[in-house]
């Protein structure tokens, strides 16, 4: 019954209305719109179209709420809606004149036309909430669903619609649970896979599988020692034989840190502030892979302020003069929602450098109203400021002749623990060994250097990591719900009252909701703000349902692994002229989309030059090729069994790589970026693109037997559909494929061009591709040019090199699909700016978001949310909005547009993977 009653008061029971409020409810047939201004009401939705943006949408002046009840999320195949049938619902006092513009997307994708209408409410449509109901319903379920910003608001009003129909005796309206999203997210590129790939941050995702969350009960019922449950049993690697003899420097910070919890070193306070602005400015496009969110939790900032270290001026002024290294660790990865984080500061004057940290506490902490503290955790003397909120949670200590500043007591106990010797150290792991001696401290430059050891995956995969994080997830959704009602209460007046709300959530570990300072906290879980840490988290039972849920997701989990877990190491460069990343991950998941890829390379690997690597290209990929790998295999038996007979072993000619290049074209890139359509400009202009195919030879006599097979099992299928002509350039002869049939069917003067050289084989669609490299092996006979122009290749599986050109030619061929990506990301904020604009008039709506919310709306590119008078909603400068979208703009996020070049590689070892990137800006 506690449980009953505590849902219910979380809810509310009843929409805001007046009661003296009238409902009217018409379909767009019975609309009456203004002359000349009728939408064709024939017009018909499918089911696909009722998924994104943009759609019918209506707004009306002197209503207090409007809806079109469109059922948005209808399912598959259902008969396509008329728009005639869609239905209008108004709630505004008796006698009110509405006025209002049906929105109708044009078939295009273009934005919508608008249609003026005129509605009078009289007094006796008391009765028609019902059908009011049914099309808010709609209208907010839609926007839950899609998990927009405002996503806790739109639930509550969801739900509280739910109930009012309830009440009234009346099912709620169908809604197809289709999370597809179309339109909202979008889909993820091929692009923007394959610089996942290429980055190590596919294998990141898949190894730590954060996003595989489990369920978890209500508070109630039978209950489990959590001590019962089993953890990852997944064997960690024997390190011993790759260790042997291994004997790198290690960071002088690693004997602080526990050997279960994540790392970062940065070798000076220089670059910790480098790498934090770097995060700032550019982490999004560059280092977070394109994203186009359109929400910020500001979570450095927030870190900084519950630290009470603000990166001001003062701080970097002053740091780089008494800080010599830092390190930085913490419970677990979820910085976004709450984290316990520990940053060790190491300097030569250790006095003088806890003497300024405790003065930028106290004065940073006294401002913002925390009380002092002082005390001993784990060992350590402490002092600093917090208030109940954490908002500001500072603790400062000596750690030997080192200092630390945590935000949570916890963390202290951690770190004096490795200190007693109760809990291991980093330096005892010998991944940390293998891979400092990878990426040792006096090779090569070094901005930051993190590793996650098998035991802080092992530890992040545990119940306690596991069922806490669910437990979390569960009460910021109560508190979000609660915080939504409490809203409601105020824009009706009433302003809740400070103290105890609820006496125990319904959920497992419970403890008491209250208010304060008009913001909630559990008194176990935190706040909306920040979430107590898990490992703060007192959890000793679990329930069935916990237990159930998690050994379900331990076996999904360890199905993942063949034999071993896998640790992680990556390195960061940060410069003005360049953004450097080197990350191991070893091994990889059994499922990985690398798997293809490894099978390919499995037993070869690229030499520095192979490929024949030189400046000037826009794009150059290549790859190891296997003689083992099952596509070669595949290949070599097409051949033999079909197209040469007579060869045991075709493809014998063949070396260990396989490249592809694409040339400069100024004049074919500018056309392609000015065209409306660039795929279709490129698919019409497929004979102009300067690419080629390069294969090494290994043996020239096979390889011209090769190639005398391949001719003439093509003239004896088709002949007279290819035409051969033996051309020459520059004393060096090759042939000019011309299929004339192919060349009428694809409407363009399509052929194709290949030269045999004694080292490799070169196809191509451009004659003027091999002339160049005639030419350049011409120079380099010579000596009027090096036999190679390009750095080494950063993978030995498979590596990208990107020219100065490329991001020309990624705008041309992607950059409106990105910017309609971004452009969505942009819209999803537009839905709860409007509703805020309506219901708190005369406040700055993206002000009021992060005020109530604490998360920061923003438009991608450094766009600005404006309300547009003429249409009447928010929009953006950049991206507009769906009634009204704006084509011009950059095609690509800043980030990348200023890159000069990219160059990517992965290496596959031991069942593991090194990925590779260096971009130049």
């Amino acid at each position: 019954m506690r449980l009953i009653t505590a849902l219910v008061t979380l809810g509310l029971a009843t929409p805001i209305a007046a009661a003296q409020d009238v409902y009217r409810t018409l379909t767009i047939d019975e609309l009456a719109f203004v002359e000349g201004e009728k939408p064709a009401l024939e017009r018909l939705f499918g089911s696909w179209e009722l998924r994104g943006w943009p759609q019918p949408d209506v707004r009306c002046e002197g209503a207090v709420e409007a809806y079109l009840g469109v059922p948005y999320l209808r399912p598959w195949g259902d008969e396509d809606l008329r728009l005639g049938s869609l239905e209008v619902s108004m709630r505004a006092a008796p006698g009110s004149e509405v006025r209002g513009e049906l929105w109708v997307p044009r078939t295009d994708g273009t934005g919508s036309t608008r249609h003026r209408f005129r509605a009078t409410l009289g007094g006796g449509e008391a009765d028609g909430r019902g059908d009011f109901l049914e099309n808010r319903y709609l209208h907010y379920t839609w926007r839950h669903r899609h998990d927009l910003p405002g996503a806790a608001w739109f639930r509550f009003r969801a739900d509280q619609t739910a109930r009012a129909l309830d009440e009234l005796g009346l099912e709620r309206p169908p809604f197809d649970d289709d999370r597809s999203l179309r339109g909202f997210h979008g889909r993820r590129m091929e692009v923007e896979r394959t610089y996942d790939l290429f980055t190590g941050g596919r294998a990141l995702a898949e190894n730590l599988a954060l996003d595989d969350v489990i369920e978890t009960g209500g508070g109630s019922g039978e209950m489990t020692p959590l001590e019962t449950l089993e953890g990852i049993t997944t064997p960690e690697i024997d390190w011993k034989p790759l260790v042997a003899g291994l004997d790198p420097r290690l960071d002088a910070l690693a004997h602080h840190l526990p050997i279960d919890q994540h790392a970062v070193f940065l070798p000076s306070f220089a670059s910790l502030v480098t790498v934090l602005d770097e995060l700032r400015a550019n982490g999004a496009p560059v280092l977070e892979l394109l994203d186009a969110s359109s929400e910020d939790a500001a979570t450095q900032a927030r870190y900084e302020r519950q630290l009470a270290l603000p990166l001001d001026n003062f701080a970097r002024a002053f740091g780089s003069e008494l800080v010599t290294r830092v390190a930085a660790t913490g419970g677990d990865p979820y910085l976004r929602t709450g984290s316990d984080v520990a940053l060790i500061f190491a300097g030569e004057r250790v006095e003088m450098l806890e003497a300024m940290l405790a003065a930028r506490i106290e004065e940073s902490g006294r401002a913002a109203g925390a009380r002092a503290v002082e005390g001993v955790a784990g060992g350590l003397s402490y002092r600093g400021r917090v208030t109940d909120d954490r908002s500001i949670s500072s603790y400062l200590a000596r750690l030997g002749d080192d200092v630390v500043v945590t935000n949570s007591l916890a963390q202290l106990e951690r770190l004096g623990a490795v200190r007693e010797g109760l809990v291991p150290a980093l330096t005892s792991a010998p991944e940390y060994l293998y891979f400092r001696d990878r990426y040792r401290l006096d090779e090569g430059e070094e901005d930051a250097f993190l590793v996650l050891t098998d035991a802080t995956i092992r530890r992040w995969g545990s119940p306690r990591w596991r069922i806490g994080a669910s437990r979390r997830t569960r009460a910021a959704a109560l508190m979000a719900n609660r915080a939504a009602a409490d809203l409601e209460l105020e824009l009706r007046g009433m302003l809740p009252r400070d103290g105890v709300v609820l006496e125990r959530l319904p959920i497992p570990g419970e403890g008491r909701l209250v208010r304060a300072d008009g913001g909630l906290r559990s008194e176990i879980y935190g706040t909306p703000n920040f979430l107590t840490p898990i490992g703060e988290l007192p959890i000793e039972y679990v329930t069935y349902a916990e237990k159930t849920h998690y050994d379900r997701f331990r076996r999904r989990y360890e199905n993942l692994w063949r034999e071993v877990l896998d640790p992680v190491a990556a390195r960061l460069v940060v410069r003005d002229d360049r953004l450097e990343l080197d990350m191991t991950v070893r091994p990889l998941i059994v499922r990985s989309e690398y798997r293809d890829l490894i099978d390919l390379t499995r037993g070869a690997e690229l030499a520095p030059t192979d490929g024949d690597p030189h400046a000037g290209s826009v794009l150059h990929f290549a790859l190891a090729l296997g003689r083992e790998s099952e596509l070669y295999k595949e290949a070599a038996n097409v051949f033999s069994s079909i197209v040469l007979k007579d060869l045991a072993h075709p493809l014998a000619w063949l070396g260990d790589d396989v490249s592809i290049v694409v040339e400069d074209d100024p004049e074919l890139w500018a056309e392609m970026a000015a065209a409306e359509e660039p795929e279709r400009f490129l698919e019409r202009n497929m004979y102009r693109l300067p690419i080629a195919l390069r294969v090494p030879s290994v043996d020239p006599m096979r390889l011209t037997v090769f190639l005398a097979g391949v001719r003439s099992f093509i003239e004896g299928s088709a002949p007279g559909l290819v035409r051969y002509e033996t051309r020459e350039h520059a004393g060096r002869s090759y042939v000019a494929m011309v299929p004339d049939g192919l060349t009428a069917l694809a409407d363009q003067p399509l052929a194709f061009y290949y030269a045999s050289f004694a080292d490799a084989l070169l196809v191509t669609l451009r004659e003027d591709v091999i002339h160049g490299e005639i030419e350049r092996r011409a120079a380099r006979a010579k000596g009027e040019a090096p036999e190679y122009d390009a750095p080494a290749w950063l993978g030995e599986s498979a590596a990208l090199r990107l020219g100065g050109k490329f991001p020309l030619v990624l705008g041309a061929l992607f950059g409106r699909e990105w910017r309609r990506d971004r452009q969505r990301g942009a819209w999803r904020a537009l839905p709860i700016l409007d509703e805020w604009r309506r219901l708190v008039p005369g406040r700055d709506p993206v002000a009021f978001h992060t005020q109530r919310w604490g998360v920061e709306l923003r438009c991608p590119d450094g766009g600005e949310y404006r309300w547009d008078e003429e249409w009447g909603c928010t929009t953006t400068n950049l991206f507009g909005h769906p009634g009204a979208p704006r084509k011009e703009g950059p095609l690509l996020p800043p980030a990348v547009e200023a890159l000069r070049g990219a160059e990517l590689g992965v290496t596959f070892e031991e069942d593991g993977v090194r990925a590779r990137v260096r971009l130049e800006r």
